[in-house]
């Protein structure tokens, strides 16, 4: 369990640092689609369906360069099984996965039909993440476990409509 999270941690500020970096380069702009603004706290649930993560573990939002992250590692069976990474404020998840330098970045349709997340690999250690976007907040999944893209889909947009309030 301890390299569980040893892993998380590392694949977690990996994509962090990508975000970072790629929203502090980019010139702040208008918006060609106008974008929803979120209004809810980026807090990130203690339970998740059959996910829990620690309770005490910090859950404090970080924000750089005008971007707004949080992340938690989560458990099910008392094994680390998902990194869920939340950054606001997003609105192009394609984009997003590229900053986070995902690599084989495909449409997974979620499983009630209701939309689609973004699924890709993250090549430095083959971990399989899904994103969706709940108004201008990218809601990432990355999988511990041997999870398919389809469950991390919907659990991304799970843990986005269970922390906004829906």
């Amino acid at each position: 369990m301890l390299i569980g999270t040893i892993i998380a941690l590392v694949v977690v500020t990996i994509v962090g640092v990508a975000v970072y970096a790629i929203n502090s380069i980019q010139p702040a702009g208008p918006s060609s689609t106008p974008t929803a603004t979120s209004t809810w706290k980026m807090e990130l649930p203690v339970q998740i369906g059959a996910y829990t993560r620690d309770p005490n573990a910090t859950d404090s939002p970080s924000t750089q360069a005008g971007t707004t992250t949080t992340s938690a590692t989560y458990a099910t069976k008392g094994q680390d099984a998902v990194v869920v990474l939340m950054s606001r404020p997003q609105t192009d998840l394609k984009a997003f996965m590229d900053d986070a330098g995902m690599n084989s970045v495909s449409e997974q349709q979620l499983s009630d039909k209701s939309g689609s997340a973004q699924c890709g690999i993250d090549p430095d250690h083959n971990d399989t993440g899904c994103v969706v976007l709940q108004e201008n907040t990218a809601v990432l999944v990355l999988a511990l476990l041997n999870q398919s893209r389809q469950d991390l889909a919907d659990l991304a947009q799970q843990v986005a409509r269970q922390t906004a309030g829906q």
